[in-house]
């Protein structure tokens, strides 16, 4: 339930706060703090109103005592510096003004966590908690925890007394705290917070650093429009863009974000359409005496109603997945998706607490240390197994130490630990917690870097990072992005034949082809011989309907390989588009001497031979189609074969083909409500053949009152 609010309503606050920021961006500070002291005089019951009159009233004084001094001629070097801070110190007080409004307006399970914190907060004990969690108090340290991820922002003596604690405590404490305060920047930006986790972007701690840069990572995507009201951070946060290295975790860093989203994908695939149909077959194998368990996806793939493509892909998928298994994302995908939403771990600490078995209430479980998991991920898990019961206990240990076996074999190298600790930890909390709707959900947001406000321009200069996560998003079928990203690199380095054929697929995939047809045709001046241009060319020619242009590049491949079936099929196609019916049914009827593409070209010469007024071929062949034992019959084979009986003067039989189209096309589209409606289509070409348009509305009336007769009578 919402508190009454005892001041201005909150469209006119957030309309009053945004021009306070907007002027402030544009760096007229006059304006902006003449505004805020209106917004700051209209917030009488707002909590802490008097430090806000008294900060707002020191920045105004100090900002009007330097305009004096510059009327007055002083030429004062601090001048720029001094005017900088003080639009520093106003957009603090912006941010805080906003946070507090939102916190009284406002009642969430964020905000109740964070009130009953504050609530409990004496700002003059913050040294004394430093103090007790750096000498070990796991309680402490916790409370910390806490503190650092709901606290308001943090005044210059507090983050200068977390800096010193932070350079002064080493291990899994200083990881705790630096996801604490990535973990605070989801929710609101604080320039000090911020400040804090760049110090260790750099550090040569691999564990440091990646927490360290995936907070300020989100920080800069979600926070822009904040981040430049501070000049000397923003400045901060390029430079550290322009370090290769970082430029190359960076890049890490979207490869994971990029390969979660692709794996959640695929886990989703897997638990709605192929693991039922995998039980389903395991069940039938059972029944008829075989083992179960032998089931796997490169059997039968025809039963698991699934292409040759699509399994390809489903099978590169789950290599991957396993992939992601041996880093430690069994634990995740088979264990975190319900383990969240136990009671004893409704607390947020519970998911990124450092794993320490002299913790009270926490197992020594033997194997854990050995495990490829981040000390939050080995938490989670002791939390878990003092809940379970005995027999669970052994399976879970079993499962340690066959993990520990695996581990033991491995180099030093295949240890070492990347980003995906931290963006691991990060997926869980934001993807599995009970708490996910407080957080942004900045995995499936914009969370790729090339259009980030901050570093998008150093990134998109930087060669490797654009070639690289351009790449890297192609195999995962970020498309878009993976086209901005690619096009950023040939604006470096140029354009190569296989750069373009590369964007040219991330158009194509957007269905953008006219986009695609132009890459692919810079890529054929680059690379004439190459086949594959003039493949994709004529394929977007033909989703432009350019069907005479796509003749010519098929041309040129036929006369490179006359036999080839797929160009034969293509060009035949296009000659039908184009009604050369007696070159498409050459190409036809080449393809069914050969035995190859039967029914396809079976399909295709009937409709040729329709269309050239040949009805007994056309019936010969559609008799072939129709056929029982072929099986491969559609509504529109039957509507032809109508057609063709009809031209041939067969009308009862005609009568009969149109009852059968009219039946395949309800079974294929359920949903249609007018079946009728391709046999209307279809009048010209009646017409054309010399069936007179009365004929062809009796026709229709005729075929519509026998399925309302057979409706009626069925039911």
């Amino acid at each position: 339930m919402k508190q009454e609010e005892p001041f201005i309503d909150k469209k006119t606050f957030s309309q009053l706060a945004d021009h306070v920021t907007s002027e402030l961006t544009g760096g007229h500070l006059d304006e902006a703090l003449h505004t805020l002291a209106h917004l700051q005089d209209n917030l009488g019951g707002l909590p802490h109103y008097a430090r806000y009159t008294e900060q707002i009233s020191s920045i105004t004084a100090d900002y009007e005592r330097l305009l004096h001094y510059m009327a007055e001629g002083v030429n004062d070097p601090q001048r720029t510096s001094l005017r900088t801070q003080l639009m520093e110190k106003t957009a603090s007080v912006v941010l805080d003004l906003q946070r507090t409004y939102r916190m009284v307006s406002t009642l969430d399970a964020y905000t109740q966590a964070a009130l009953q914190c504050w609530e409990n907060w004496n700002r003059d004990r913050l040294h004394d908690v430093l103090q007790n969690a750096q000498s070990g108090d796991f309680d402490a340290q916790d409370h910390l925890f806490t503190l650092l991820w709901t606290a308001p922002q943090f005044r210059r003596n507090e983050e200068e007394e977390i800096r010193l604690f932070l350079c002064t405590t080493e291990g899994n404490i200083r990881y705790y705290m630096l996801s604490a305060l990535s973990l605070a920047l989801l929710q609101y930006f604080d320039a000090g917070k911020l400040r804090l986790l760049l110090e260790y972007c750099t550090s040569e701690n691999r564990q440091e650093s990646t927490r360290a840069l995936v907070g300020t990572a989100i920080a800069t995507q979600l926070h822009a429009s904040y981040i430049g009201l501070y000049p000397t951070l923003r400045e901060d946060l390029i430079l550290l863009a322009r370090q290769p290295s970082i430029v190359s975790d960076i890049s890490a860093l979207q490869h994971y974000i990029c390969m979660y989203r692709e794996t959640e994908r695929m886990q989703s695939h897997l638990e709605k359409d192929i693991i039922p149909t995998l039980v389903r077959i395991s069940q039938q194998r059972k029944k008829l005496g075989f083992d179960a368990m032998e089931i796997d996806l490169t059997e039968q793939p025809e039963e698991l109603g699934i292409d040759r493509k699509t399994r390809k892909m489903l099978m590169d998928g789950m290599t991957e997945m396993a992939r992601l298994f041996r880093d430690g994302m069994d634990i995740n995908l088979h264990t975190f998706t319900s383990l969240k939403r136990f009671p004893f771990f409704q607390q947020v600490g519970h998911w990124l607490a450092p794993y320490d078995h002299q913790r009270p209430g926490v197992p020594d479980i033997q194997g854990i240390r050995q495990l490829p998991l981040c000390d939050n991920d080995k938490y989670s898990i002791a939390m878990l197994y003092q809940h379970l019961s005995t027999e669970q206990q052994q399976g879970m240990q079993h499962l340690i130490d066959g993990h520990s076996e695996i581990i033991a074999q491995q180099t030093n190298e295949q240890k070492d630990k990347t980003m995906q600790d931290v963006v691991q930890s990060l997926y869980r909390l934001l993807k599995r917690s009970p708490w996910s709707s407080l957080f942004p959900d900045v995995f499936s947001g914009k969370m790729l870097f090339i259009d980030n406000v901050v570093w998008g321009r150093e990134l998109r200069a930087s060669a490797p990072f654009t070639s690289e996560s351009g790449h890297t998003m192609l195999r995962c079928r970020q498309y878009a992005e993976a086209e901005r990203h690619l096009q950023a690199y040939a604006q470096l380095e140029g354009s190569d034949w296989k750069l373009l054929m590369q964007m040219g697929h991330c158009a194509q995939a957007q269905q953008k082809f006219q986009r695609a047809f132009g890459y692919y045709q810079q890529a054929h001046m680059l690379a004439p011989q190459d086949e594959t241009t003039l493949y994709r060319l004529q394929y977007c020619l033909a989703q432009l309907g350019r069907f005479r242009e796509q003749l010519e590049c098929l041309t040129q491949l036929e006369q490179r390989h006359p036999d080839d079936p797929k160009i034969l099929t293509e060009t035949g196609l296009c000659l039908i588009q184009l009604e050369e019916w007696e070159e498409a049914a050459r190409r036809f009827y080449k393809l069914e001497f050969k035995e190859q593409r039967v029914i396809p070209s079976m399909r295709a010469i009937a409709w040729c031979a329709l269309r050239m007024h040949n009805y007994e071929e056309a019936q010969k062949y559609y008799e072939r189609l129709l056929r029982k034992e072929l099986m491969g019959a559609t509504w529109e084979d039957y509507l032809n074969a109508g057609h063709t009986a009809w031209l041939l003067g067969n009308l009862k039989t005609a009568i009969v083909l149109y009852e059968e189209y009219v039946r395949h096309y309800l079974t294929a589209q359920p949903q249609s409500s007018d079946a009728l409606a391709p046999f209307v289509q279809d009048a010209a070409i009646l017409k054309e053949c010399g069936i007179s348009a009365t004929d062809i509305e009796l026709m229709y009336d005729l075929i519509s009152w026998r399925l309302r007769s057979a409706s009626s009578a069925s039911s």
